[in-house]
């Protein structure tokens, strides 16, 4: 009796540390636009019931490299832009001041963000106390009339000393080897549930280095300290290209068994990951037709989809298919909103399992896969379909590690409240009218039915929920809503779903 209650206590200790464990429940978007004199920031919150959004004033823009991190119980600790380190007052750490320093730094920062999209990483000392930052130099860019390049000379980490609030190491090189990519940095947490690997990668500029030199650089943090561990020959050469440096993306799937990487010039390529060894096997490789550069990835929550943003198109790929041909489908083409335009960049699941994306333009909407575990367009994927306080800067998405990679779910998702009560079938369109509208909205019905109608803002906060029976239209009065965009959902008796997005000004 005295074993198996130490076995419960255990297991509810473990359980106990699991649902704590909310390091990335606080993302930063920060941009600005001429009529306004300071920075904007936009803050995403996982915490509490629901997913929220709110302004903060923060003291620079946040580009591509775009990182925080938050404690076991999701108060933000830090963030960075690659530029500073900041703390949770929203001003520079400490000895936080000229990470990266250096000409590009110097050049760079003032107009307010470090060059690259995926270059940086914070993660937890497993010796407690800490968090190591894990970023690159840029130090060379190039232009010419139809292409730029970025050249990564030296990769370095910071370390931020928690208790003190204040950056106690910086830029110290961990690295020989020079040329790097200028994307791609991913980490995954060991089997031993504590040390972490990170992933990197060299840079095939076609000029100064054979394809013999694209290879796969594998870093290792453990309760001692961080360091080189090994490397390993990547399958295919083509994706470490400067033109896929610039642009793509990789990522893991929440399991950690996966390990995917994306450029629109050289498509996709699948590996086996073992977290044990930090090696990677069995290379799989799909052809995804693009013309754009900024591309993205991401794993659906239950591991079965892979998502993929090139410009103006999103793919999913289905990995229990046959192959990976037939697992490809097209979700959605862009289509030109309000405002810049707003491509398919970054994505980056979130606590509360939705895919959120970022746009090739300034904006303040990201576009938002709802469902990714589901199939095909029942995925629920909006356009600008999340809006934020205030702008963010091009393609900036912050890159987060599966924190909850060994615990029974690696995200949340109550915290988006459900709008029905009873499983949903395929999503099919809505005739509604008109729209955009400040007043007086009509809904049409497919036909004579019975269910629910349900209206949620952009944060899916629920508005307006009805029941209504043998209806074939109605109206509903949209006067007094703020303006902005909504979302108009209708759910039969026997789960059939029908949805529209209505602009109200």
């Amino acid at each position: 009796m005295r074993s198996l209650c130490i076995i419960v206590l255990v297991v509810s200790f473990k359980s106990l540390l699991s649902a704590q464990l909310k390091h990335d429940y606080i993302w930063i978007f920060a941009g600005n636009v001429d009529t306004m004199a300071n920075v904007e920031g936009s803050i995403i919150d996982f915490n509490g019931d629901k997913t929220t959004t709110y302004y903060q004033d923060v003291p620079d823009k946040i580009h591509g490299e775009n990182i925080s991190f938050s404690s076991e119980n999701g108060t933000l600790i830090a963030y960075a832009n690659a530029c500073d380190v900041f703390n949770n007052d929203f001003v520079i750490m400490e000895n936080g001041a000229d990470i990266n320093s250096g000409p590009m730094h110097d050049e760079q920062c003032p107009l307010g963000g470090y060059l690259g999209l995926q270059n940086t990483l914070m993660l937890p000392d497993p010796a407690g106390g800490g968090i190591y930052y894990y970023h690159r130099r840029i130090e060379e860019l190039e232009f010419n009339v139809f292409d730029w390049t970025l050249q990564a000379k030296h990769t370095l980490y910071s370390y931020i000393d928690i208790a003190e609030n204040r950056v106690t190491v910086k830029n110290v090189p961990i690295h020989e080897r020079t040329n790097h990519t200028s994307s791609f940095v991913e980490a995954i947490r060991h089997a031993n549930g504590e040390d972490w690997w990170i992933l990197d990668f060299s840079q095939w500029n076609n000029f100064e280095e054979t394809v013999d030199d694209t290879l796969m650089y594998v870093f290792k943090i453990d309760k001692d300290s961080i360091y080189f561990h090994h490397e390993q020959k990547v399958g295919n050469s083509q994706v470490l290209k400067t033109r896929c440096s610039v642009s793509g993306q990789s990522a893991f799937s929440t399991d950690g068994k996966t390990f995917a990487m994306f450029c629109h010039e050289s498509g996709l390529d699948l590996y086996d990951f073992d977290r044990e060894t930090g090696l990677i096997s069995n290379y799989r490789h799909l052809v995804i037709p693009s013309t754009y550069r900024t591309s993205g990835i991401c794993f659906s929550p239950n591991n079965r989809f892979l998502y993929i943003s090139n410009g103006d198109k999103l793919w999913q790929v289905d990995l229990e298919a046959v192959s990976l041909e037939d697992g490809l489908l097209l979700i959605d083409e862009y289509e030109p909103g309000p405002g810049l335009t707003a491509n398919f960049a970054k994505m980056q699941l979130g606590p509360d399992c939705r895919i959120y994306m970022s746009s090739t333009n300034q904006t303040r909407t990201l576009h938002i896969i709802n469902n990714p575990d589901e199939y095909g367009e029942a995925c629920n994927f909006l356009q600008r379909g999340f809006e934020l306080p205030y702008v963010c800067q091009p393609g900036s998405m912050p890159n987060f590690p599966h924190f909850r990679i060994d615990e029974d779910e690696v995200c949340n998702p109550d915290l988006v409240a459900s709008v029905f009560e009873f499983p949903v079938k395929v999503v099919k369109g809505l005739d509604v009218y008109p729209n955009p509208t400040s007043g007086e909205l009509t809904i049409e019905l497919p036909e004579v039915m019975s269910g629910q109608l349900v209206i949620t803002d952009i944060t899916s906060q629920r508005l307006l929920s009805q029941f209504f029976s043998n209806a074939e239209n109605f109206q509903v009065d949209l006067t007094g809503y703020h303006p902005g965009m909504y979302t108009v959902e209708v759910v039969g008796e026997d789960g059939e779903r029908f949805m529209e997005r209505v602009v109200v000004y």
